[in-house]
């Protein structure tokens, strides 16, 4: 009788804290609720490492214009996508995160009655820009992609759009989120990691990118290109100062992705040398921003043999110009 009651008290003791089973799979360490300014920085810092990164695990787009080379690992030089599982990776850190966040901000966005309805404009129009740049990096990579029925939970398998119907539909929302931005109106402040909730940077920013799209159909539709190019220009970055330019700190976890995968205070790896495909033209120019981005072997510029195995004694590594 005693073993059968100290069984029952146990019992007791361990169901009586928690109102059900399922009280147990929380993960207490995970916000369950998240504000929408948290979730557009997240983006923001996602995309920022998506295109910034040398990772040869994610993007390898140095190499395919053959800026870069690398000194002992030739898969990538030589376009073996296959490897590694480079496509899904930058695929998922696009569309997995990156968009996947700013469709979630826009959703708490739309739901927040407290917003005057100019915050609410230009928050919507932030978070527009952004994702049309991450669309159009999925696009220009991939092709025909998800899109009319991406970011939907209860549809695993959207389909494929082409190309170009996902293509000047983002222009078509650019024009749109520009139109919305109120530049002496408040959009999402400290939050806005780019600038600082200052809207006139938004609206040239968003410009800038009208121009860039623009550009790309220049050769299929010369006449929409055209307009878009008309209509752009004349509101677009007129400094340096205005980019859009992520402001990545001096110390990890949040660090430039250059500095993460080359720089010898956070990585013994030389994997990188810039090539001859870039430096060779350059020099015949005697181009001045070489001191800018090289560094010389016995005061010459000189790059290696893309492609090809590189001995590095001969080479000084990147990561002395960064």
């Amino acid at each position: 009788m005693k073993k059968s009651l100290v069984i029952f008290l146990s019992f007791l003791l361990l169901t009586g804290c928690v109102d059900s089973l399922d009280d147990y799979n929380v993960d207490t360490k995970k916000a369950t609720a998240v504000p929408a300014v948290t979730l557009f920085s997240n983006a923001l810092k996602g995309l920022a490492d998506a295109i910034t990164t040398p990772n040869v695990n994610n993007n390898n787009y140095r190499l395919y214009v053959q800026y870069w080379a690398e000194t002992t690992y030739l898969d990538e030089q030589r376009y073996n996508l296959t490897a590694r599982a480079i496509p899904q990776a930058l695929w998922q850190s696009l569309y997995r995160d990156v968009i996947s966040d700013l469709t979630e901000s826009k959703r708490i966005v739309n739901e927040n009655t407290l917003l005057s309805a100019e915050a609410k404009n230009n928050q919507l129009a932030q978070i527009e820009i952004v994702e049309v740049l991450a669309w159009s990096y999925l696009v220009n990579t991939f092709g025909n992609v998800p899109y009319t029925e991406a970011m939907n939970p209860l549809n695993p398998l959207p389909k494929f759009d082409d190309a170009k119907t996902v293509y000047y539909s983002l222009l078509d929302r650019l024009d749109a989120a520009i139109a919305m931005l109120n530049t002496t109106g408040a959009g999402f402040g400290s939050g806005d990691l780019i600038y600082k909730g200052d809207m006139t940077k938004w609206k040239a920013f968003g410009n800038s990118l009208k121009l860039r799209l623009a550009l790309v159909i220049a050769d299929s539709d010369p006449a929409k290109a055209k307009t878009l190019v008309a209509a752009a220009a004349p509101n677009v970055f007129t400094k340096n100062a205005d980019k859009a330019a992520f402001p990545y700190v001096s110390t990890p976890p949040n660090y430039n992705p250059i500095a993460q995968n080359i720089n010898p205070l956070y990585s013994t790896r030389q994997d990188y040398v810039v090539t001859s495909v870039i430096v060779d033209p350059m020099n015949e120019l005697s181009d001045p921003r070489r001191s800018s981005f090289f560094t010389t072997i016995g005061g010459v510029y000189k790059g290696g043999n893309y492609g090809f195995q590189i001995h590095m004694p001969t080479f000084r590594p990147l990561e002395q110009k960064l």
